[in-house]
């Protein structure tokens, strides 16, 4: 798992959801190496130190026992191997020293970039590069902060212990600037979760997805590696022709119909729709529940879409827009009804009893991030999200290879499942991908 015949610092292991990629990663841990493993979900932090071997301890931040991020400093000086999450892990540039003798292994790809909308890059450029507040690296378009800027940092710290990084001057952009998380290009100025002094800093980086090509992270690592050689990474792909021959015999693909005029982008999803619109959603909702899938229980659906069309309240108790004419919702905390989840859920086995899915989503990367990464162009948009979608579907039953079936209203969506799939019954021996340089 760990390839040991690597000629790059960096590697993705590019393989099939629900193929052993984490059960394998775990038996190939070495007691004489230092590992930092870090994984979307503190669930699977226990999971990590239950099924790694004898020889192996893995140490954890615990919860109530003080600031996590001291925890993890006291354990990377120590030398353990530690097992932490993906927010915990953006959050550790300043001990990025003490992680020169790991190898670092990120289980499912991390989003490592958002955009920044409260100044413009003809702003940043002129206000904060012009004033000497700042410069720019030129081939990683980083934003590294000058005396001149740092000399307004506030010394305050957090409830945890950590220092806030907050300033006087222009605190909006300050923190993730001092953290090495801040770009700018010509086209915005961009929040990098990981900065790479983090992703870079142990003796090795190993990241486990699937269908890499749709990834941040992948584009990303592209980028930097024209700055910095232990970025540039090789694609260890271990998906084969049969497996996906097999997902198109167990996945069963239906249409939706709702409204034309609706949009099922993100962006679209989170603002406030009418009355009439939201019933025809709950309505085509409640049909699927009540004709085409009669008889399903409701806690063996998923359904993703937007959260705020799913639940009225913060605390998930009451039917939002599009669930309260749907049937699907369920009772005191949607219990009896279906298992909403974000579209970003990753690395959980939780619903690996679900026959259904429901996906309201049209996915497309944001075009800043996109021209920022140098991925622009349908092509990345496209593999960007079979990425997503697979990952989500694949949360499922269909994992331990039983059937299911997913409903995706959204054409576009529907046609980029479809014909990945049906790409294994067109006789070519190689692995579909999209080819997202394209």
């Amino acid at each position: 798992m760990l390839h040991p015949e690597r000629t790059t610092h960096t590697v993705i292991i590019d393989r099939p959801c629900g193929t052993g990629k984490t059960t394998e990663m775990l038996a190939s841990l070495k007691p004489n190496l230092k590992y930092l493993l870090v994984t979307p979900l503190l669930t699977e932090i226990e999971r990590f130190q239950n099924d790694a071997p004898e020889c192996v301890e893995i140490a954890a931040p615990i919860e109530g026992k003080g600031p996590k991020l001291i925890q993890l400093e006291k354990m990377l000086q120590e030398g353990q191997s530690v097992a932490i999450t993906h927010k915990l892990f953006f959050m550790t540039l300043r001990l990025a020293h003490l992680m020169a003798d790991y190898h670092i292994i990120i289980d499912e790809a991390p989003n490592p970039v958002s955009c920044i909308n409260t100044i413009d890059a003809e702003a940043f450029e002129e206000a904060i590069v012009g004033g000497g507040y700042a410069r720019v690296c030129p081939e990683t378009k980083q934003v590294i902060p000058t005396d001149k800027w740092r000399k307004w940092q506030r010394e305050t710290f957090d409830s945890e212990g950590e220092p806030t990084y907050s300033s006087r001057l222009h605190p909006d952009i300050y923190r993730p600037a001092v953290q090495g998380q801040l770009h700018v290009d010509d086209k915005g100025v961009f929040a990098v979760a990981t900065p790479n002094q983090v992703l870079l800093a142990g003796r090795s980086l190993t990241v486990m997805t699937f269908l890499s090509e749709g990834t941040y992270i992948h584009a990303y690592l592209k980028m930097i590696a024209k700055g910095n050689p232990k970025a540039d990474f090789e694609v260890k792909r271990e998906a084969t022709h049969a497996w996906l021959k097999r997902a198109h015999s167990l996945v069963s693909i239906e249409a939706l119909s709702i409204p034309q005029h609706v949009s099922l982008s993100f962006s679209k999803q989170t603002r406030r729709s009418n009355e009439k619109t939201c019933k025809s959603i709950g309505s085509a909702l409640k049909n699927l529940i009540e004709r085409r899938w009669k008889g399903i229980k409701r806690e063996d659906i998923i359904l993703t879409c937007a959260r705020d069309k799913w639940f009225e309240d913060r605390k998930g108790r009451y039917a939002g827009q599009w669930a309260k004419h749907s049937r699907l919702f369920g009772r005191d905390y949607t219990k009896g009804g279906v298992h909403w989840l974000p579209n970003k859920t990753r690395g959980t086995n939780d619903y690996k009893h679900a026959s259904h899915v429901i996906y309201l989503y049209s996915m497309s990367p944001n075009p800043m991030v996109q021209n920022f990464l140098g991925v622009s162009g349908q092509n990345f948009s496209d593999a960007y999200a079979l990425s997503e979608m697979v990952q989500f579907i694949w949360r499922t039953r269909v994992r331990d290879g039983r059937p299911i079936t997913v409903t995706v209203p959204d054409k576009r969506m529907r046609a980029i499942l479809l014909d990945w799939l049906n790409s294994a019954i067109e006789g070519d021996d190689n692995f579909a991908v999209i080819d997202a340089a394209a």
